[in-house]
């Protein structure tokens, strides 16, 4: 249980960013909840159960940019980096593009592991959807680790080890050389196949979290209220 909140929590000094699980299993338990781990739902398994209601919160698919380069097999998620199923090598050039923690969190997480790590923002400032107490409290971290911050970098490309940067303002181009691994921290995408696949074909129909739209975690519980008090 738990998605994106779990992997989160797999950084340093963020595993904290678990307890809201282990709060609602908690729960579960109180309530009677049933729930079923490692089960796949799709429209038969909906219409075979006919359900009064269907609730979709199946969450967010990692978003690929247009990176020339990027199905190379050196270029993995953040998200598997962090959960173990994708590794990196020694010379790492993160993509942040989310401007949130997950860019910099992995940063942190990599660097912590001995590697050289450069993170790559396109933007002219540092994760502006995370409150600044937090990111003062995280960048000497990063700085400290030797963590390499450049913003206003876009990346074109990843070929033969090397990643090509531009300035999305000037145009003009960064050559990052022998790096062994490109990650990605572009975010999600919406994992709206099933929510919209079921509208009309049940009684009633509700979709929470970043199936609806990738958001933080707040915005998603707040849904789950929402949907919870209507039902």
């Amino acid at each position: 249980l738990g998605g994106q909140p779990q992997i989160a929590a797999k950084a340093p000094a963020r595993q904290d960013r678990a307890e809201p699980v282990r709060f609602y299993e908690i729960q579960f338990t109180k309530l009677g909840v049933d729930v079923h781990l490692d089960t796949t739902v799709d429209e038969e398994t909906v219409r075979r159960e006919s359900p009064d209601a269907v609730i979709v919160a199946t969450g967010g698919v990692p978003s690929v940019p247009p990176v020339v380069g990027v199905d190379a097999p050196n270029v993995v998620q953040a998200r598997d980096v962090l959960t173990g199923k994708a590794d990196a090598g020694d010379n790492v050039v993160i993509y942040a593009t989310e401007q949130g923690m997950e860019g910099l969190t992995t940063a942190d997480f990599l660097a912590e592991r001995g590697k050289k790590v450069e993170l790559c923002i396109p933007y002219p400032t540092i994760a502006s959807k995370v409150e600044m107490i937090t990111i003062m409290m995280l960048l000497p971290r990063l700085y400290g680790k030797g963590v390499t911050i450049s913003i206003l970098a876009a990346v074109r490309s990843f070929e033969n080890n090397t990643v090509v940067t531009f300035n999305p303002f000037s145009m003009q181009e960064r050559r990052i050389e022998g790096v062994d691994t490109l990650v990605l921290a572009t975010g999600s995408m919406a994992n709206d196949g099933l929510w919209k696949a079921l509208r009309g074909q049940v009684k009633e129909i509700y979709g929470a979290g970043e199936c609806v739209a990738p958001r933080k975690m707040l915005e998603s519980t707040l849904d789950g209220l929402r949907v919870g008090l209507r039902v």
